[in-house]
């Protein structure tokens, strides 16, 4: 028997659908920036310029340090003292400084909605309730790989995948010094991101599915919508073959005794078949 949702039960997962798709696309966004600034971090030069021979009226430009220390703490070559930071640059701090804290915060809070969206489908048994559990299992596992907890515990392999500014341009000052590792550092920065983009969007297509049987039909554009899924759902040949008269019973209420009675061939007054 089908456990019927009740109404406040249905204003909850409404309200749910409605939050984890929200913040679902700002972490995907947030993702996607994460790759943007990574990529003009890795690629290109706009962080930095080139000082030209000054003028007379220029000021004097003071480099305090002509080398650069590596990850391991080690110092590595020495850097070109004319190449100072740029406005560009400053830009792109406070870009990345932005992505991550509204990726952070965003994978957090779809953390906790999609853990809400499972405790509500589980104490409704609403039947797609084992969708919304694996949507959330995704969801922590994305959340997972998205926060920076090399920040917070450096002994950790994987630092995630939203990580600052400043580790941006150590990992790919390493990559371009020693060329080596390009594999993790590709994966890390530019593939894992988007797996996560369409992990997401599968875990949040799942949830909303799964909570489908638990939102109450109020209006006949819902009506329509459901009716139009459920015939989706059906196979061609089931709604193309015939009905038989004894199916036709059963579905309006008969038992099957009367449909076997009322499908059996009509006897002669003699008690036999005609």
């Amino acid at each position: 028997m089908v456990h019927m949702p009740r109404p406040h039960t249905s204003a909850a997962f409404q309200h749910l659908r409605i939050w984890i798709t929200a913040f679902a696309g700002v972490l995907a966004l947030a993702l996607l920036s994460q790759v943007l600034v990574w990529s003009f971090v890795h690629f290109t030069d706009v962080r930095v310029t080139q000082l030209g021979p000054g003028t007379g009226t220029s000021a004097p430009v003071v480099v305090e340090s002509a080398l650069e220390e590596t990850a391991g703490g080690s110092w590595a070559g020495a850097a070109d003292p004319n190449t100072v930071g740029s406005a560009g640059g400053v830009r792109l701090r406070r870009t990345a400084a932005l992505v991550q804290t509204v990726g952070v915060v965003s994978v957090l809070i779809l953390m906790v909605l999609m853990l809400q969206g499972v405790s509500v489908a589980g104490g409704s048994n609403v039947p797609g309730v084992e969708m919304a559990v694996s949507a959330c299992t995704w969801t922590l596992v994305v959340g997972a790989l998205a926060l920076p907890l090399g920040g917070l515990l450096p002994e950790v392999a994987f630092p995630g995948v939203f990580v600052s500014y400043e580790t941006l341009v150590r990992t790919s000052m390493d990559m371009r010094g020693s060329g080596t590792g390009a594999f993790v550092f590709y994966g890390q920065h530019l593939v894992l991101p988007l797996l996560m983009i369409g992990g997401l969007a599968a875990a949040v297509i799942r949830f909303r599915v799964g909570v489908e049987h638990g939102v109450i039909v109020t209006s006949i554009s819902q009506l329509d919508e459901k009716v139009e899924n459920e015939i989706r759902s059906m196979k061609m040949g089931q709604l193309s073959s015939p009905r038989s008269v004894g199916a036709l019973h059963s579905a309006i209420g008969e038992s099957d005794g009367s449909a076997s009675q009322a499908m059996s061939a009509p006897e002669a007054p003699s008690g036999r078949p005609i």
